[in-house]
């Protein structure tokens, strides 16, 4: 999961995202560094151990959560207008977001895939 979380970091550096926060129930969160390289330096990752404290965390910053969750009338990522302040909520690579982080976000989006997978995940190669 931190390798995955480093990945995330690394798009999210390339797309102009500011910070990235964390659901992370236990322990110390722990970045693998060869695969976030730097980028966490420049894209702050706050921890948050239960989904309630990161939701109102992102009411607080009136940020809009938008759930990453291919289902009935989730609109295409593209079609969101990003000039508003938004936070985009991603579920883990086997399951997704869960039904109550879909429930309570804003709103769903979709990316639409090419190949035969139905969503994006984001997979690091274990050495």
């Amino acid at each position: 999961m931190p390798r995955n979380l480093a990945a995330i970091l690394r798009s999210a550096d390339a797309a102009g995202v500011l910070e990235a926060h964390a659901v992370w129930a236990g322990g110390r969160l722990k970045l693998s560094r060869p695969a976030s390289g730097g980028t966490r330096k420049w894209v702050p990752v706050r921890r948050h151990s239960t989904l309630d404290a990161a939701l109102a965390h992102l009411a607080g910053a009136s940020l809009r959560v938008l759930a990453a969750h291919p289902a009935a009338g989730a609109v295409d990522f593209r079609q969101i207008d990003y000039t508003r302040p938004t936070a985009i909520l991603v579920g883990t690579e086997e399951t997704g977001v869960s039904e109550e982080a879909a429930r309570r976000a804003d709103g769903w989006i979709a990316i639409p895939m090419e190949g035969m997978g139905t969503s994006l995940n984001v997979s690091v190669r274990r050495p």
